[in-house]
């Protein structure tokens, strides 16, 4: 029964469903959410002016799936390795939408009335890893360690809108007409072509925002914030801060560098074990709060790191393993 309906789902893709088969179509799509699913498949793997083998046994192992009574799920993701930069075709899905925009509003307004769901690429830099990655609007973005960014599929183009979570930097591509808005959690940066750096992990008690040059606007709920270049607007305890001179300390890392300013020592510890890929542990909880400054070059190891901070501060380390550090107060 399955098949008579994927056979139904190709023919409406090639535009050569009755309206009483259209109606039988839709139908099957209003009766099951894994209907639904299924047809999002099928629909971003159509490609009407391309029939070459992969598009074939694309649909053909689809084909077995549903004949297999398995339920399928679409979730674009796109990973991206260390130093690797990648060009993000946002609006490939679908075939490039080559079916047309007429044919993608019958689907969401006709037939999917009540299943208009976003579809996101999700982009992230694994633990110990950075990534620079380039939008499809040719804005530029390294994504520090341990970071997200989620991008939506078919709005883009219109309204460039990415969310956020760790750390990233952005040198946006200018568009008076259409801004750019990174949402974090915290509140939201609109920007028309600029460059700035913003800190959104959700383990720290604050979100940070650093513009480099250009113009940034921080919007929270109905408030407005206006930056200038060189300025740092600090989100923390449900209010705004706003301090100068920690241009390089923010975006130094993107460099490949580390630039810490008085720091406290457990933030120091956090920021190490996501760069590192490192397990570290503060025996002494006194010494969390100790501040700390220093600037290293990301080619140092860990140990070379953590032998130059023992140098400045009272502590020592302890290795508990291949990944695991134990510091302590001398």
């Amino acid at each position: 029964m399955q098949e008579n309906y994927t056979i139904l789902t190709e023919n409406f893709l090639k535009g050569s469903l009755s309206p009483a088969e259209v109606e039988e179509l839709k139908q099957w799509l209003a009766n099951d959410a894994g209907n639904q699913r299924i047809f999002e498949e099928m629909k971003a793997l159509w490609q009407p002016q391309e029939h070459d083998s992969k598009v074939e046994n694309a649909l053909k192992e689809l084909h077995d799936k549903i004949q297999a009574g398995r339920k399928l799920t679409y979730k674009p993701e796109l990973k991206v390795v260390k130093r690797r930069t990648v060009i993000i075709t946002l609006l490939k899905v679908a075939a490039i939408f080559l079916i047309g925009f007429l044919l993608n509003q019958v689907i969401h307004t006709y037939l999917l009335p009540e299943a208009k769901k976003e579809e996101w690429y999700t982009i992230s830099a694994a633990s110990g890893q950075k990534s620079k990655i380039v939008l499809a609007d040719g804005t530029e973005v390294w994504l520090n360690s341990e970071s997200v960014i989620r991008i939506p599929v078919s709005e883009f183009s219109t309204s460039r809108n990415v969310e956020l979570t760790g750390e990233a930097y952005f040198k946006v591509t200018k568009n008076p007409k259409v801004p750019f808005l990174v949402k974090t959690k915290a509140y939201n940066v609109e920007v028309y072509g600029t460059e700035f750096n913003v800190m959104a992990y959700d383990g720290f008690k604050r979100t940070e925002t650093t513009l480099v040059n250009g113009k940034v606007k921080i919007c929270r709920d109905n408030n407005e914030l206006v930056m200038l270049p060189g300025q740092t607007v600090v989100f923390s305890d449900n209010s705004f801060t706003t301090k100068t001179g920690r241009v390089e300390q923010s975006v130094s890392w993107k460099d490949e560098k580390f630039y810490f300013d008085a720091i406290p020592f457990s933030e120091l510890v956090v920021k190490l074990e996501r760069w590192y890929n490192v397990e570290i542990e503060i025996s002494d909880t006194l010494l969390r709060s100790r501040l700390y400054s220093g600037v290293f070059k990301n080619e140092e190891t860990i140990w070379q790191v953590l032998d130059v901070v023992g140098k400045t501060s009272p502590i020592r380390y302890e290795r508990k393993g291949f990944r695991k550090i134990v510091i302590s107060s001398k």
